[in-house]
């Protein structure tokens, strides 16, 4: 595959993943894959439709 895809970081609550983005994208019939972090305790979505990355996760936690 030569089509490069980039996808948006976003850092949202884990009730705003909960209550807002992944329900939107459900309803759209989006394709994503949610996964929750042990280590990080902290909830991600991956929307493939949206090209965006939203997570729970610290944005200090990224950047150490």
């Amino acid at each position: 595959m030569t089509d490069k895809k980039e996808f948006k970081l976003e850092f949202l609550s884990e009730d705003d993943l909960r209550g807002f983005a992944i329900p939107y994208c459900q309803e759209k019939n989006h394709i994503q894959q949610v996964a929750f972090s042990t280590y990080h305790n902290c909830l991600t979505q991956i929307c493939f439709t949206c090209k965006k990355i939203r997570t729970s996760m610290k944005e200090m936690e990224i950047t150490k």
